[in-house]
């Protein structure tokens, strides 16, 4: 074992390429872009004029042999084109990361979801936000029938849908990390995320990875959740308890439960 000090860590951490990508809702030349290196905000501009802008993305990677590793995508807010990926999470009022792991146990097919649960604030530095999460539960599910990450997202959704504080009118950001090639038509409703259940018109989904860019709140709160969901799995592969165990209300698994964590 040897120490690694701040430096050689620094050192570790690969190269990152920041890619924003613009759609004008029409045919447009974008002659020119403005980039303002202390917000990280981008502006399009066609003749030095600036362009308005229907629909905005934002892409974080780096460069590795078999392909570019995402590290996270979000949709922009397109008055407010940010490069950064935390500026990005300042357009949502309140922000979930949603993560599931799966193991056979006792010939049961076990999936855990553990959710992690975050609000914007008001802080000092004017136009700015910063987000305060912490671990809320884990949600069990038994022999899913078809993808158990999906099936989190759904139910997560359902239940922030009927929490006495929701409100159609907050924007709503779920973190994940599986299905990246299909989030853009999750996004867009054009497919159904699990089912025939479809992304309600407030929430949106955001790409993060649980074992990369730990710099960010997004990539923070999507390997806590992983990190809960973990430890729950773990606790269950030593001794499988029937204690709060209900029957499914649907057919898309056999029975689910609710793991309360102390924080």
């Amino acid at each position: 074992l040897h120490r690694v000090d701040r430096r050689q860590r620094q050192m570790c951490i690969r190269d990152r390429s920041y890619t924003v990508t613009l759609d004008m809702g029409k045919p447009v030349a974008v002659n020119g872009m403005l980039y303002d290196p202390k917000s990280a905000q981008v502006f399009p501009l066609n003749n030095g004029t600036p362009l308005s802008t229907e629909s905005a993305w934002s892409e974080q990677s780096y460069a590795r042999k078999k392909g570019p590793k995402v590290l996270s995508r979000a949709p922009l807010n397109p008055n407010a084109i940010f490069a950064n990926p935390n500026r990005a999470l300042e357009q949502f009022h309140q922000i979930y990361a949603v993560d599931t792991n799966t193991k056979v146990l006792e010939e049961i097919t076990v999936s855990v979801t553990g959710v992690v649960g975050g609000e914007n604030t008001k802080i000092d530095i004017p136009g700015h936000t910063a987000v305060r999460y912490r671990p809320l539960n884990c949600i069990e599910f038994h022999n899913v029938s078809a993808k158990p990450e999906n099936l989190g997202w759904r139910e997560v959704i359902k239940g922030i849908m009927n929490s006495p504080r929701y409100s159609n009118r907050r924007r709503i950001a779920i973190v994940v990390d599986s299905d990246l090639g299909m989030i853009g038509s999750y996004n867009k409703r054009e497919e159904p995320i699990f089912g025939d259940f479809y992304l309600p018109k407030n929430f949106i989904l955001i790409y993060a990875s649980s074992d990369s860019g730990s710099e960010n709140i997004a990539n923070q709160m999507i390997r806590k959740a992983d990190e809960i969901s973990s430890v729950i799995l773990g606790e269950l592969a030593k001794s499988m308890t029937s204690e709060g165990l209900m029957d499914a209300s649907d057919e898309s698994y056999t029975h689910t439960r609710i793991w309360t964590l102390k924080t």
